[in-house]
């Protein structure tokens, strides 16, 4: 079997960059912006618990999860890919890559 010489073969540059910028474009959401959910949800059963305190029963853990959860859904959608927001930074990394691989 034949072994190509590393310098032989080389990736355009272009389509690395373009890799690149389409996936982080595409990405999913990180662990840091899920973190205001955290504090939205602690913030909502704080103020729950304050209000009724040592209440049998009360809401405040479903409260509290579903206002993380309502967080969350946002989150996820920011990153939908057919979000306005995605579509558009998905755009003008295309077109920047573009002008780029111009003569």
């Amino acid at each position: 079997m034949r072994r190509i010489h590393s310098s032989h073969w080389r990736m355009p540059t272009t389509a690395v960059v373009a890799a690149v910028v389409c996936a982080s474009a595409l990405a999913s959401p990180t662990s840091n912006e899920y973190l205001p959910c955290h504090a939205l949800a602690a913030r909502t059963l704080q103020s729950c618990l304050d209000a009724s305190p040592g209440a049998q029963g009360t809401p405040c853990w479903p409260e509290s999860r579903r206002a993380r959860d309502r967080c969350y859904a946002e989150v996820r959608a920011s990153h939908d890919r057919h979000n306005p927001r995605t579509q558009a930074m998905r755009e003008a990394a295309e077109r920047a890559q573009r002008e780029r691989a111009k003569p």
